[in-house]
């Protein structure tokens, strides 16, 4: 979306959706950008996640019901972050979002679509959801084993190590636990979004979530093998 770049943050929105001044306001203040200095800070000098959240902003106020978002995390710090979610959980239309954001899914996402084998599958859920039926998806088709014939034992010869089933449901369950308090802080967030501490909670949470989805997908692919 091409800004309006000619004045300040609060004419930009006015200018571009209609919004009265208080309208407008209260819309700035849902993205973060909150007061006098916010509102006239000209739209020239805004960083690139500014930029973005200014967008978003505007586009919400604009009446559309089906957005479209391609990888709409990139560049974008916390805070914007932050407000990115809380302005798609608030979206009253519907929004089709392309991401590599494991954990954006995860907090917006009520149906995932991947594609997988040059087929399209549909998925309940965002993306630990996904990982979960595509698991049981493969355990269906694995083949059936065959009947095991007594001979006589032979030493045994060391072996590559396999992914334990045991280990991936260990993961499943951390991975539940880490989802519930990232869920836990964006509410405390909610209510201020200018506590440092639980900033840097949130943020070491959803690290933390990642590296167990990539962990996930890495004993999952090895399971198969």
């Amino acid at each position: 979306m091409e800004l309006d770049t000619r004045g300040s943050v609060l004419q930009c929105v006015q200018s571009m959706t209609g919004l009265s001044r208080p309208e407008a306001q209260n819309l700035l203040g849902k993205f973060l950008f909150s007061g006098w200095d916010e509102h006239e800070k000209p739209v020239t000098v805004l960083s690139g996640g500014e930029r973005r959240r200014l967008a978003l902003a505007v586009t919400v106020a604009s009446g559309a019901n089906f957005l479209v978002l391609d990888e709409p995390t990139n560049h974008l710090d916390l805070e914007s972050r932050e407000a990115l979610e809380a302005a798609l959980e608030a979206f009253p239309g519907t929004v089709l979002l392309v991401s590599h954001d494991r954990a954006l899914l995860d907090a917006v996402a009520e149906r995932t679509l991947a594609i997988e084998d040059r087929e399209l599958h549909s998925y309940d859920g965002g993306w630990a959801e996904m990982l979960r039926r595509r698991e049981e998806r493969a355990a269906r088709a694995a083949p059936p084993q065959e009947p095991k014939v007594e001979r006589k034992p032979r030493p045994a010869k060391p072996r590559p190590k396999r992914t334990r089933p045991s280990e991936l449901e260990q993961l499943e369950a951390e991975i539940a636990a880490r989802e519930v308090e990232v869920k836990e802080l964006e509410a405390k967030l909610a209510e201020d979004w200018s506590n440092v501490e639980t900033l840097a909670a949130h943020k070491s949470s959803r690290d933390a979530l990642q590296a167990l989805l990539s962990r996930w997908e890495e004993l999952f692919d090895q399971a198969q093998a």
